[in-house]
Order: structure tokens, then sequence, then C-alpha cells
């Protein structure tokens, strides 16, 4: 498999963890077959990546962390909102990107 680095895309940091974040976008000639780690993954997802266009729905979803109530937005990846979520740093990436390949002229361009 061959990959061709394209850009990247806006840095961020995540005070939860305290990590720095720089997501980096790149092509591959082909599909990678998935060999998840069942210790580590739950399940995984083939979202489209429709749902991270500018005009895709986002979703308000409330959990409870620890003692206090969350209220976070989030791509919903099912018409109901019952199913999987995309929140958080995984959102935040996907949504740029989706900025970029939905031509949102105030998207951040992959550098």
């Amino acid at each position: 498999m061959r990959l061709q680095v394209v850009g990247e895309l806006e840095p961020f940091w995540i005070p939860v963890s305290n990590f720095r974040v720089t997501p980096i976008v790149a092509l591959s000639d082909r599909l990678q077959a998935w060999r998840p780690d069942p210790r580590e993954v739950a399940r995984v997802i083939d979202a489209p990546l429709a749902a991270f266009l500018p005009d895709a729905p986002i979703t308000t979803l409330e959990r409870d962390v620890r003692e206090w109530r969350i209220r976070y937005g989030a791509y919903a990846l099912e018409e109901l909102g019952d199913g999987p979520a995309v929140w958080g740093a995984t959102a935040r990436i996907l949504g740029q990107l989706g900025a970029i390949v939905g031509g949102t002229p105030d998207a951040h361009q992959a550098r």
C-alpha cells in the first residue's frame, strides 16, 4: 500500500488528556483491511464522508462523567440518533476535513 501525505489540519490541544494533536491527511492507493484488536475496539464503523460535511446535522448529547453532567455536540451516524455518534477530538478532526472537502470558504486549508 502506498500513502501520499497531502497536508495537515489545524493542530489543537485536548485539555483532559493534555495531548496536542496534529491531524495528518493522506491518500492511499487502496483500501486497507481492518484488523481491530478486540481488547481495544468494540466496533468498526464505516462512516460516509457526507456525515461530516458542513451541512451535516449535529446533535446534542448528554451524559454523566464522574460527578458532572456534560452536554456536547456530536455527529449522529444514524437517523434517529440512537446509534453511534462521533464527538470530541474525532468530531473536531472529521469536521475540519469535511469543511475542506465541502468547500467551506472559511475552512482552514490543509497545509
